[in-house]
């Protein structure tokens, strides 16, 4: 019995779909993805210039006198933060505590089911004990924007891409890499705080007269370059014009060397074909 071949082409395989990427943690930083934003910085540039000029004395004052004591304690007591902070951690709890107890001995003497307020809000009516996830992002969103403005100005500097400005941060850092030969870092910090607070409102006072001095010291300054510069064109003219005279000199001995030369060949030739002749003539 004859066998039936069957010709229909067998169905396809489908290919391999590529499986979808459903990792939570990919999906998050695809979803949350931080990236660089100038304008964050700006309220923090406000905040500095406000705490700088002392537009606000009380708080200039407690931001400056808390640098000062935790610069102090940094450089006397490095060897015992810990132990500092595990004893003010300790004194808290001991306060939290004494003052509960004492509200429930008051309550329970008074009758009443809470005659004294909760100690986390009569201490810390403000405390916030939790981070948001929009403070994280805000927060990873400003590091990452002063990171890498950090970074580019650097590069500027050491690429040189502005002279003026690599010039002037070589001077800065020659300073301040002499000062560090001499003074402590804490020392150096201190120093650093005291202009911070002391250089921008003194400048803000006499803004007019301080803008005059410089104006006239930039005029001079100005001025003694232009002398420089003058001085220096003169010194350049006056060493090409004694390397053209120079140099014209010795070509003009050259040209006679070779005049000479030229005319003793000739002589000498002249000399050789007279006693040539000579000679022939008595043979």
């Amino acid at each position: 019995m004859a066998e039936t071949i069957n010709d229909t082409p067998a169905p396809a395989v489908a290919a391999d779909e590529p499986v979808k990427d459903r990792n939570l943690f990919t999906d998050l930083l695809k979803k949350n993805a931080i990236k660089e934003d100038e304008t964050l910085l700006n309220p923090y540039y406000e905040t500095a210039r406000d705490l700088t000029l002392w537009r606000k004395p009380v708080i200039s004052g407690g931001v400056f006198a808390g640098s000062v004591v935790g610069v102090l304690v940094a450089r006397y007591y490095s060897g015992d933060l810990l132990r500092i902070f595990l004893g003010l951690a300790f004194g808290a709890v001991l306060l939290n505590l004494a003052y509960a107890l004492v509200s429930k001995v008051v309550a329970k003497a008074m009758g009443t089911a809470a005659p004294l307020p909760s100690a986390s809000r009569a201490l810390l009516p403000k405390a916030r004990v939790e981070i948001t996830e929009d403070q994280v992002r805000h927060v990873s969103t400003v590091a990452v924007t002063v990171a890498n403005r950090g970074l580019k100005t650097a590069a500027a500097l050491v690429l040189v891409e502005d002279i003026a400005q690599s010039a002037l941060a070589l001077i800065a850092l020659y300073f301040a890499w002499t000062m560090a030969t001499y003074l402590s870092t804490s020392t150096l910090v201190l120093i650093a705080l005291v202009l911070a607070f002391a250089v921008p409102v003194a400048y803000d006072r006499n803004r007019e007269l301080v803008d005059t001095q410089r104006a006239i010291l930039a005029e001079v300054a100005n001025q003694k370059l232009g002398l420089v510069l003058e001085q220096t064109r003169s010194i350049r003219a006056t060493i090409n014009a004694k390397v053209e005279s120079a140099t014209g000199a010795s070509a003009a001995v050259a040209t006679e060397s070779s005049s000479e030369s030229s005319t003793t060949t000739t002589t000498t030739t002249t000399t050789t074909s007279t006693t040539e002749a000579v000679a022939a003539k008595e043979e």
